[in-house]
């Protein structure tokens, strides 16, 4: 009984009941475990025949859960933060759903009504709190060993990608796969890290991007698989974060403790970047601007004090350029401006706004 028993323990945790062919006698097995199928055999059927027996009733339980489920649940629960866009969070829900993943939606502070969201856990916030706060929220009641962090615009390609994302995934360590848009070109979801001379380089021109391919000193946090004990160890996203940088960071300090930053090939995901959120062009460009500076403020304090400084002029001439010419950009820049002056977070939309 001891060794049933053992045997019970190594074969259970797969997703498909555990077929036991009994021999001769009558075998009792713990009312308490899950569903055990006991196979007798017939007399006259030689030793092999019992063997095709339990082959076939496998075969005939995968393919009954596979048309019943979609696919078979994987130990991953994956995560976003919903905010407007009523769509795209049925979207993401119905695909993750058939890849075989828990679901968990921080509906922070929007007007997405429960009928859309399917089989996921939806956790309410009155108000928008942020990316970030939003992701530790759901990361906190995930049941599963993985999270998988996404944007409610990050969807699988392939029914298989989740699977070949968590085959690769490692504990200990923060994974990011290839993101594509809708169109199929490839969005980098990997950078290099900020520096004073990129904050610099943006008094007079466009900021320049920090997306790189070939450098993955973080990943984007529209795709971020890590085990949920990490996550937690870690302390989550920094709330000092309202949205922006919230992922670099995150990776910045998983790389200070220890932890590896890794990329997956193999598998492939669909981002369209922009379109899970309502595009607010003020608070996104306050939001940037201020978790630049956190950044510098919370793992390069000794050049904090100059990158303020070189924002605060960016703002100030931003703010006579787009003063005439468009309104949304001069209010972001103002409000960017009052929040690193102040040293105040920026206040994320609300429902409505």
């Amino acid at each position: 009984m001891l060794l049933l028993d053992m045997w019970y323990q190594s074969f259970s945790s797969c997703p498909l009941s555990v077929i036991l062919y009994a021999e001769s006698g009558r075998i009792v097995f713990p009312a308490a475990k899950r569903k055990v199928l006991l196979l007798g055999r017939s007399a006259g059927d030689p030793g092999m025949i019992c063997v095709f027996k339990c082959i076939i009733l496998c075969s005939i339980q995968l393919i009954h859960q596979d048309i019943s489920e979609g696919s078979l649940a994987l130990p991953v629960t994956v995560v976003t933060v919903a905010f407007g866009n009523r769509q795209v969070v049925q979207t993401w829900t119905e695909q993750w759903s058939r890849a075989g993943a828990n679901c968990i939606i921080t509906n922070n502070g929007s007007a997405v009504p429960a009928g859309v969201t399917g089989d996921a856990i939806v956790l309410q916030s009155p108000v928008n709190s942020g990316f970030g706060a939003g992701i530790n929220l759901a990361v906190q009641r995930a049941e599963t060993p993985v999270v998988l962090i996404t944007n409610p615009d990050t969807l699988p390609v392939a029914p298989d990608a989740l699977k070949t994302l968590t085959d690769f995934h490692t504990r200990g360590s923060l994974s990011g796969s290839r993101t594509v848009n809708s169109a199929g070109r490839e969005v980098y979801s990997t950078g290099t890290w900020p520096t004073v001379k990129w904050v610099r380089s943006q008094v007079f021109r466009p900021a320049g991007t920090l997306w790189r391919k070939d450098s993955i000193d973080w990943l984007q946090g529209s795709l971020i698989m890590v085990h949920r004990d990490d996550f937690l160890q870690l302390g989550g996203f920094a709330r000092n974060y309202p949205l922006y940088f919230e992922d670099v960071d995150l990776c910045f300090r998983a790389r200070k403790q220890g932890m590896k930053v890794d990329f997956c090939e193999e598998s492939s995901f669909i981002h369209n970047e922009g379109s899970g959120s309502e595009k607010a062009v003020s608070s996104r460009l306050s939001c940037f601007h201020w978790g630049m500076l956190e950044f510098f403020k919370s793992n390069d304090s000794v050049n904090a004090a100059l990158v303020r400084r070189i924002i605060i002029a960016k703002c100030i001439l931003r703010l006579f350029v787009y003063a005439p010419t468009d309104r949304e950009a001069f209010k972001g820049y103002y409000r960017a401006l009052q929040s690193v002056y102040s040293s105040t977070a920026p206040v994320l939309p609300g429902r409505g706004q």
